[in-house]
């Protein structure tokens, strides 16, 4: 990649990256969306490697689906997908309406 100017810098930093940090964990997820993995499985798996690190502990909030499809400029389907694999491997228990 060459420098043409800071408008093309940031068209292809965006969509390369989306990345999400949280003000009050201080955590960060990075997604590469030149990846052939699908999206969903990139959050499903940052998120899986937080939790078995340690870094989220049990009772911790996940960001809404809407808020982190806002902040990694994914869909809401991604979200929710990645959700549900988190869920699928125990990873994540859902509490229906709660925030």
């Amino acid at each position: 990649m060459f420098y043409r100017g800071s408008f093309n810098k940031l068209l292809s930093w965006q969509s390369q990256l989306a990345k999400l940090s949280w003000w009050q964990t201080g955590l960060t997820v990075v997604i590469d969306k030149s990846l052939k993995q699908n999206l969903y499985e990139q959050v499903a798996d940052r998120f899986g490697e937080l939790i078995n690190k340690g870094t989220l502990q049990p009772g911790d909030r996940l960001p809404s689906i809407r808020k982190l499809h806002q902040q990694l400029s994914v869909s809401i389907s991604t979200i929710s997908e990645a959700y549900r694999l988190l869920e699928d491997r125990g990873l994540i228990t859902a509490r229906p309406q709660s925030g």
